[in-house]
């Protein structure tokens, strides 16, 4: 039972060590590449829905992004912050940057404006889902705690196997020894036997 403890807190702590060690900064930055491109894209394109604020045209731009499964939530405003189309989960009403909040944190949110001239703007919001850099690191520590139990308890099945092995060579020569010790008391006995016969022998012959 000892040694089972040991195992499961070594790999415990090796799945700790692999899931702090794991670099996110790649997939971070896939991210945010990947939300640059979206809004760009999107954002030349949404100059005419916003400035006649049709919610048919918007939606006809930002529906494709509704099959990414990344895509947390995309969603056009109107100037003023009125909801234009959506997808996904977002703020009912957009006025600013600042009012872009989620209840959800493991997302990356950008927010761009879609200028419509004479300083009015409306705004494209997008939330790309981060979920998979969790699950990456999870099973970044996941696959090193499986790694470090499987390697451990190799190792105790390796020391088991010695030490089965050593034992086993123990009771081999304890009974080579015993067989020995066997033949030598009936080479013994046997010679004991015959000088005792041949006295005997004598004796009778004397007699």
């Amino acid at each position: 039972m000892g040694s089972l403890a040991l195992v499961v807190f070594l790999s415990v702590a090796a799945g700790l060590v692999g899931y702090l060690a794991y670099d996110t900064s790649t997939l971070e930055k896939s991210v945010e590449a990947k939300a640059g491109v979206y809004g760009a894209n999107m954002a030349a394109q949404l100059y005419s829905p916003v400035a006649q604020e049709s919610p048919a045209l918007a939606d006809a731009v930002i529906r494709p992004l509704a099959s990414d499964r990344n895509v947390f939530g995309v969603a056009v405003y109107a100037v003023g912050g009125k909801l234009l189309a959506g997808h996904g989960q977002f703020p009912p009403t957009l006025a600013s940057r600042e009012d872009a909040k989620l209840e959800e944190d493991r997302v990356h949110l950008t927010v761009r404006e879609i200028s419509v001239g004479e300083g009015a703007a409306g705004h494209l919001l997008l939330a790309l889902s981060t979920e998979h850099i969790v699950t990456g690191q999870f099973r970044a520590a996941l696959f090193l705690a499986m790694t470090t139990a499987v390697l451990l308890l190799f190792s105790m099945l390796l020391a088991l196997a010695h030490s089965f092995s050593v034992m086993m060579s123990e009771c081999v020569r304890l009974f080579e020894e015993r067989r020995q010790m066997e033949r030598t008391e009936k080479d013994r006995l046997e010679k004991l036997v015959a000088e005792r016969t041949r006295e005997l022998e004598r004796g009778r012959e004397q007699y």
